[in-house]
């Protein structure tokens, strides 16, 4: 099986509401309007992203996990087909070929981002949902096994289309799926074709010319990787600077504008109010908002190891956008977060500190 791709069109999602689980013991049913599933923006994010064999532990495949993740691709051909998003998917590790010629991988399941619009309504057809997805980017296609898939049965490979196809790949050093045996040559002999079989030499000479190119080829990607990966590196290096010396500015501006000041002192204090809502203690933090977050989220037992910024800043919003009025009823109503009541002692006293500063001005 040596250099052996296969290609299988699939249904990669569809539209229509799905149910998620909140964490909170509640089932979310979320609207997925085909406007959004099929806009260019959402059809060009699941062009070229990762298959990988069920969903990653991480959630999300990353230029670090891609090596351990991907067993193939998604091809350019991502297309509205009904109520499904459609395309071709490419399969290029032995095992999880085999696993789907056996039919024991079968469905599908993307993985992606979306922004969530916490609007209640009916869909077109009178089907009640909580929530709406909005620009819903993809990360990863995920192969799982029957009656697995969110979206339901329709959302699957199509083993049985006529865009079931077997490829085997073209590079030097992949000679196919057969070994190459008693390799022959024509020559001519005035006008009549002989063939001859070729001498075991040119054999080895030709075997040996393919696995030099071979090897050239993998250095090449290798070093082509390393060196977006270190642009990448030097790049985040950057972009965190920037935003570094971006807010000491405007750190530097606003302490030398009362009113600025006093906006920040306001900001500061309600982020204090919800991060305390959120790890049901007092968070004391000497950090940036960002520590604030990421110290209320650890609080909470929320596992923060090897999360980026964005992850902390979003589970954080869900936690406070969930009810967004459960600072306001935190003296006198159960926490709707934490299901347990929130220490009045904590809020008055954060009131007070804000009291203080409001009158010194």
């Amino acid at each position: 099986m040596v250099g052996e791709r296969l290609r299988v069109d699939g249904h990669l999602s569809r539209t229509g509401i799905q149910e998620y689980p909140d964490g909170m013991g509640t089932i979310v049913r979320e609207y997925r309007p085909p406007d959004e599933v099929f806009s260019d923006a959402s059809l060009d994010s699941m062009r070229q992203i990762p298959v990988t064999i069920r969903h990653p532990d991480q959630g999300l495949v990353t230029s670090r996990t891609w090596k351990a993740d991907a067993v193939g691709n998604t091809g350019d051909d991502t297309r509205q087909d009904g109520d499904h998003l459609a395309a071709s998917v490419w399969i290029h590790d032995a095992e999880a070929i085999s696993r789907v010629r056996a039919k024991d991988l079968v469905e599908l399941s993307v993985g992606y981002t979306a922004k969530l619009d916490l609007t209640p309504g009916e869909t077109p057809t009178g089907e009640r949902f909580d929530a709406v997805q909005r620009e819903i980017r993809g990360n990863h296609l995920a192969l799982l096994g029957s009656g697995e898939a969110r979206g339901g049965p329709t959302v699957r490979l199509r083993l049985d289309s006529s865009g079931h196809c077997i490829f085997t790949d073209d590079l030097p050093g992949s000679p196919g799926r057969e070994e190459i045996r008693g390799m022959k040559t024509t020559v001519m002999f005035g006008s009549i074709p002989i063939d001859i079989e070729a001498p075991e030499a040119f054999k080895a000479a030709l075997d040996q010319e393919r696995a030099d190119s071979a090897s050239a080829l993998q250095q090449a990607v290798g070093k082509a990787s390393a060196a977006e990966k270190a642009q990448q590196e030097i790049q985040a290096k950057l972009d965190t600077a920037t935003e570094e010396i971006s807010k000491a500015v405007k750190d530097l501006e606003a302490a030398r504008d009362p009113k600025a000041m006093a906006v920040l002192i306001d900001a500061r204090s309600d982020l204090l109010k919800s991060a305390a809502v959120v790890a049901g203690s007092e968070i004391k933090c000497g950090g940036d908002d960002l520590a604030v977050k990421r110290a209320a989220l650890i609080a909470r037992g929320v596992d923060l190891a090897d999360r980026v910024d964005a992850y902390v800043e979003a589970r954080f919003d869900t936690y406070v956008d969930t009810a967004p009025d459960l600072l306001d009823r935190s003296r006198s109503n159960p926490d709707p977060i934490t299901h347990t009541d929130a220490d009045p002692d904590l809020v008055v006293s954060i009131d007070a500190e804000r009291s203080a500063f409001d009158r010194s001005n």
